[in-house]
Order: C-alpha cells, then structure tokens, then sequence
C-alpha cells in the first residue's frame, strides 16, 4: 500500500500545506508570496493534528476547510485558498468528514 502521507495541496494564494493522512495532520510548508501563515494554521513546517476536512466550492475553485483537533470543546478551523489544482483534492478524500 501506497503511504498517503506527504499529499500535497497547493492554493491560489501561493500557499503549499502537506497533509499526512493516516496521521490525520496537516501543516503550511510556504507561501511563494511571502504571506504569513494565519494564527489557526500555527508557523510554517509544523505538524497539526486534525479531525477532518471539509470541501467547499466557491467561485474561484473548491476550497478546503481545516477543523483542527482541539481535545475540548473549543473548535477552530481554517478555510484555505482554493486549491490551484483540484486534482490534488482526490488524495484528501479520507479526510472528509461527511461523503
């Protein structure tokens, strides 16, 4: 079986994040534009934990929603970019929490 960990998904932002799926973590590797990453997504190049993923279409192409593992009841989330290629999206398909 072919490790699903190190799916990449790069947004129209400029934004890369690397999804390891059986770990169910997630984490920004850059931005080409130089933009900070958000203060949900925690700095470049460290793991987080998720619970699952959320794809949303929007004019510009499917977004992906982030909801972070919390381990309480206080739930965060972040709403990416759209994803510059959407054939990136099929390997985040275990991530999904509702098909």
């Amino acid at each position: 079986m072919v490790s699903m960990a190190g799916a990449l998904l790069h947004t129209l932002s400029g934004s890369v994040y690397e999804f390891d799926i059986d770990a169910r973590a997630a984490r920004r590797l850059g931005n080409h534009n130089g933009q900070p990453p958000t203060p949900n997504v925690a700095s470049d190049g460290s793991w987080r934990r998720l619970t699952s993923i959320a794809l949303h279409p929007s004019p510009h192409g499917v977004r992906v929603q982030i909801l972070w593992a919390s381990g309480g009841i206080d739930v965060r989330s972040s709403l990416l970019s759209a994803a510059l290629d959407a054939r990136e999206l099929a390997s985040l398909l275990p991530l999904v929490a509702y098909r």
